[in-house]
């Protein structure tokens, strides 16, 4: 995983991540092994991660509620993600989901 953080930085020239991470209370031994991996990357390529939970992003945007309500906040500001978000309502078990919280986190982390 970190691998591709990586390799990602070196081919993008990326210079801030944004991780969503599970709150403390639910961080376990090797997600904090992860974070301390990530933070080294980081270091060595002179970026700057900023680590977000869920609560983070309900601060932002406190009118949604629920995951779908996120979605469609996401597509209003991203209109690109509109039928993807179209297709996520019709499945059954939601897989894009987190697509529509990464966008909002680095719409958050804009503002």
């Amino acid at each position: 995983m970190i691998e591709r953080y990586e390799k990602h930085i070196k081919k993008y020239g990326v210079r801030i991540i944004i991780a969503k991470i599970p709150p403390q209370t639910h961080q376990t031994k090797r997600i904090n092994q992860i974070i301390e991996s990530l933070d080294e990357v980081v270091k060595q390529h002179k970026c700057f991660v900023h680590y977000k939970t869920k609560r983070d992003l309900k601060h932002v945007f406190p009118t949604a509620l629920n995951p779908h309500e996120l979605a469609q906040e996401a597509a209003s500001q991203f209109p690109d993600l509109l039928p993807l978000m179209e297709r996520e309502f019709r499945n059954k078990r939601p897989y894009y989901l987190k697509v529509f919280e990464a966008a909002l986190i680095a719409a958050a982390h804009d503002k």
